[in-house]
């Protein structure tokens, strides 16, 4: 397979953002193969080293998408989400996200930080939506994760987010979780 054809396979897939593991069953070579030609394809400009054991297609892509990347399955929420939807306008250069264990990285000039949910809550997706191959929580649950995990996330413009909503998510949550949303919706 040439460098043309490996980058070809790589745009069909919709992605910006691999693992270089990942890479070894799409181009279909062994895992120091898959190494060796990934870093010759940076070396000449042909793909972008993100961080260790990650590549891209261009140098600006979406930190989003590396987040769901580096712990899977996960999906960005918190300060990130808010932001990202416009109910929170502070500029940060931390991704928040939500998995299934804590755990926190350095990468790209960004800090990447996940929070461990317990697996039924996690798993439900009410509230998810997933575009472009990036899963991001919608303002109401990003809100309703903040309250989840004690912090008390910035929603600078409280009209983008639908009370309804997040009143019906909040059914999913913990009990201190629905009593704190919906003192939020009333206040």
């Amino acid at each position: 397979m040439t460098d043309a054809e490996r980058l070809k396979s790589l745009g069909a897939t919709g992605h910006t953002v691999f693992a270089v593991r990942s890479l070894r069953l799409l181009w279909k070579l062994r895992p120091e193969t898959t190494k060796i030609a990934a870093k010759r394809m940076v070396d000449r400009g042909l793909l972008h080293r993100v961080a260790r054991g990650y590549v891209s297609l261009q140098p600006d892509f979406d930190p989003k998408e590396l987040a769901n990347l580096i712990i899977s399955p996960s999906y960005v929420s918190l300060f990130t989400a808010l932001a990202h939807h416009g109910v929170a306008f502070q500029s940060r250069r931390t991704v928040d996200s939500v998995a299934l264990l804590n755990y926190r990285r350095r990468a790209a000039g960004m800090e990447y930080r996940y929070f461990a949910m317990k697996p039924s809550l996690f798993y439900n997706l009410e509230g998810i939506r997933f575009r472009e191959g990036v899963a991001v929580a919608e303002p109401e649950r990003a809100l309703l994760d903040g309250l989840y995990f004690g912090l008390l996330p910035d929603h600078d413009n409280p009209e983008r987010v639908n009370p309804e909503r997040l009143v019906a998510l909040a059914e999913f949550y913990p009990a201190a979780v629905r009593r704190r949303a919906l003192k939020a919706v009333a206040a």
